[in-house]
């Protein structure tokens, strides 16, 4: 199988892993290149990963 970069269609801030297809749809997976990030709870900033989740493209948009 070809690698590929996905380096220029990434948003800003997030690097691609690996995308796949089957006959239900695409999964992309993605992570922060960013060292830290703010919890979406409370704001505070950290380095542990506090929890993972899927998400359809369709919602992403309007998350910013």
């Amino acid at each position: 199988m070809r690698r590929t970069s996905f380096t220029a269609v990434s948003p800003a801030g997030l690097a691609i892993e690996k995308v796949t297809a089957d006959g239900e749809g695409v999964v992309i997976i993605a992570h922060p290149t960013a060292l830290d990030a703010a919890c979406l709870d409370c704001g505070r900033r950290s380095r542990q990963v506090h929890s993972s989740y899927g998400i359809r493209p369709a919602k992403a948009a309007y998350l910013g």
